[in-house]
């Protein structure tokens, strides 16, 4: 059994796929596991949750840094989630003007 140190490359070379096949079985993984959540909120970008809600950007950046949350428009909700220790979902509670959850289990 590898280490955690392996790369994809050699995993790849290990098992006769593709990096690419392995990354992608990797994505698809992660996605099973709950990654899409409710709505697949931890997909979409900043800018996709205010565009879908009808949110200026600029206020849903100043409600996230009122809650100490340091975010871009680009930003991926599921990578806010995981650096504030909350779900997508507590995030898009956010930006769209509720309440801040509490932390992730």
């Amino acid at each position: 059994m590898a280490g955690a140190e392996e790369t994809i490359q050699e995993i790849a070379r290990a098992n006769g796929v593709s990096p690419a096949q392995i990354f992608a079985a990797l994505n698809q993984a992660e996605q099973g596991r709950g990654g899409q959540g409710a709505g697949g909120w931890g997909r979409k970008t900043v800018q996709q949750i205010c565009g879908e809600r009808g949110i200026e950007i600029e206020v849903a950046l100043q409600r996230l840094a009122a809650q100490g949350i340091q975010a871009t428009q680009e930003a991926l909700i599921r990578t806010i989630a995981v650096e504030a220790g909350l779900s997508p979902s507590a995030v898009v509670n956010l930006i769209t003007g509720g309440h801040r959850a509490s932390s992730n289990p």
